[in-house]
């Protein structure tokens, strides 16, 4: 049911940023939540306003097995069906993601990126995770996937988002002091990768600090042994 609300609200967000409402009223966003549900109920029957045990557990029921179908038979039922599959994958990648980061699992992580491929802010905490295995090979993919699907997006905002994440990735790793525990070469290829990052998004922003990390980045590159 978790995952049913969650989809949900991925839905009323679609709306809102479609509607442009993004700075609506909480009565506003409740009219936007009564709409969802209505779409819900109409399109499908399912009855997503009942609050009682009993009807979560049958909405929740007949969504999870109107997902498990091809086709409605309704063209019109089948495109709808199609956007609730949609976010409905997407909280499920979400789901998965949220439990790769805080329990360190990069089997959930793989399976989070198998439904969600191109989404480079997964890739960016895959990578992350695969340095802390010290699995490089993996870091290395993945890094240069989120980076290539970051910039297919045509929008350096995208690219920059990519680099922040990673870099207070890694930054908030080595805080910890774990990465001092990690061995020569993880730590090479952290210092390697804060600098490379560091750069390229002071290529984009400009940012005088941004240009200083990098350089002293650089610096512990070359100087760990």
């Amino acid at each position: 049911m978790k995952r049913i609300i969650k989809a949900l609200s991925l839905l009323l967000i679609a709306v809102i940023l479609a509607t442009g409402l993004s700075g609506c009223t909480e009565a506003g966003r409740d009219l936007l939540m009564g709409f969802v549900q209505e779409w819900i109920n109409t399109k499908f029957g399912i009855d997503m306003t009942d609050t009682s045990t009993s009807g979560r557990i049958i909405a929740g029921i007949k969504l999870a097995a109107l997902l498990g179908r091809n086709s409605t038979g309704n063209a019109d039922a089948d495109a709808a069906l199609g956007t609730v599959k949609m976010i409905t994958n997407f909280a499920q990648a979400d789901n998965l993601m949220e439990q790769g980061r805080k329990t360190d699992n990069a089997t959930a992580m793989d399976q989070a990126i198998a439904l969600r491929p191109r989404d480079y802010s997964y890739r960016a905490s895959r990578a992350t995770l695969a340095l802390k295995q010290n699995d490089y090979k993996t870091a290395e993919k993945n890094f240069k996937a989120g980076e290539d699907y970051a910039y297919y997006d045509h929008n350096q905002s995208a690219t920059v988002r990519f680099y922040s994440q990673y870099i207070n990735e890694l930054e908030d790793w080595k805080n910890t002091g774990k990465l001092d525990q990690a061995p020569v070469w993880t730590q090479i290829n952290v210092y390697g990768n804060l600098c490379t990052c560091y750069a390229r998004r002071y290529d984009i922003t400009k940012d005088p600090k941004d240009k200083q990390m990098a350089d002293y980045y650089g610096y512990l590159n070359e100087h760990t042994k």
